[in-house]
């Protein structure tokens, strides 16, 4: 199901140091269960390495294009973070119900899975203090020794669940903050395209707040989630509104010469196979580009096939004659890298 990478696919340099191994997630457990694999074994054998000339982290093996696929389109064809965002999670209902689950099925298999559920809503809370936030972590650890919370503890929650954090799981990146940085970056914005998960982007947003040409710009399903990633029978696209144009594919936006003010491609970039091929037509469709990324610095998890920093970002960046400017510290919260790349 492997195959071996000969050479980074960034630079194409083929010295490289190894890296720190990707932390285990739901991913992993779903992929080594279906291939009867030890999970940390799974994990080790993908082995993450540095390359020494552009400093991308990258998967030395690699999934066969057609396991990949599979991943992505039947193995785990939803993808959780988006649609999260448009869910009923993040209410006191669902995690009290969620927390009783964890207790009562400790012992089973899916109890990994109600343990992420649970902390991803704690995680989601919007702490107004430092007091509130050693108080959320300390509900955590209790949880995690599955130790009864108390009426007071209870009562924080129920007084805390009412609106997400920015940024975080259940609210998305759809907001005036980055907004206001990339005009202040780009100027005015007049035509916006995304590309990658159509559900926590900014279209929500930009439709309600300004007028904007809006267009989606589908990933390749291949590597990313498509057509199968649909809830009650309604695929993730097709809860974008009536003023979103969606192209099938980059190919297509080029063919109608499209140029937009500003392309935004949220938590996709590290799922690209060739990011130099990719960023040599995006380039072509806009002056300007913004990159949230995942950090590197605990480890590239499974199913992102590449790793990104400053470093690496800024690579990027110089090859394609472009300035880029780092504005990770609005996605502090969320330990998020914010990049926006524009022609010079």
């Amino acid at each position: 199901m492997l195959i071996k990478k000969k050479e980074c696919p960034l630079c194409k340099g083929k010295q490289y140091k190894k890296a720190k191994t990707g932390y285990l997630n739901r991913y992993s457990e779903d992929i080594s269960r279906n291939l009867e694999i030890d999970e940390k074994k799974l994990n080790e054998k993908t082995c993450n390495v540095r390359c020494q000339k552009c400093n991308l982290i990258y998967k030395k093996n690699w999934f066969k294009k057609k396991y990949l696929s599979y991943i992505f389109n039947k193995l785990i064809p939803i993808h959780p973070k988006g649609w999260d965002k448009y869910s009923k999670k993040f209410s006191t209902k669902f995690l009290f119900k969620r927390i009783k689950e964890y207790y009562l099925k400790f012992e089973i298999i899916n109890k990994n899975f109600l343990k992420r559920e649970i902390f991803s809503i704690l995680d989601s809370i919007y702490p107004l203090n430092k007091k509130e936030k050693e108080k959320i972590l300390k509900i955590k650890e209790k949880i995690n020794n599955k130790k009864l919370l108390d009426k007071l503890e209870n009562h924080f929650l129920s007084s805390k669940i009412k609106k997400p954090e920015p940024f975080k799981r259940f609210a998305g990146f759809g907001n005036e903050i980055l907004m206001n940085a990339i005009e202040e970056e780009c100027g005015a914005i007049s035509s916006y395209a995304e590309l990658g998960c159509p559900l926590w982007g900014n279209f929500e947003y930009l439709e309600l707040k300004k007028k904007c040409n809006l267009s989606f710009i589908k990933p390749n399903s291949d590597i990313f989630w498509g057509k199968s990633c649909q809830r009650n029978k309604k695929n993730c696209v097709s809860l974008l509104g009536s003023n979103v144009r969606v192209f099938d594919s980059i190919d297509e936006c080029l063919r109608e010469n499209k140029n937009f003010d500003f392309i935004s491609i949220f938590l996709c970039l590290d799922h690209i196979l060739n990011p130099q091929l990719f960023f040599s037509k995006i380039i072509n469709l806009s002056n300007a580009v913004g990159l949230i990324l995942e950090p590197s610095s605990n480890g590239v998890p499974i199913q992102h096939f590449t790793g990104w920093n400053k470093k690496s970002v800024n690579y990027l960046a110089k090859i394609n004659n472009l300035k880029c400017t780092d504005r990770s510290e609005l996605l502090k919260n969320i330990n998020h890298n914010f990049f926006i790349l524009k022609k010079n």
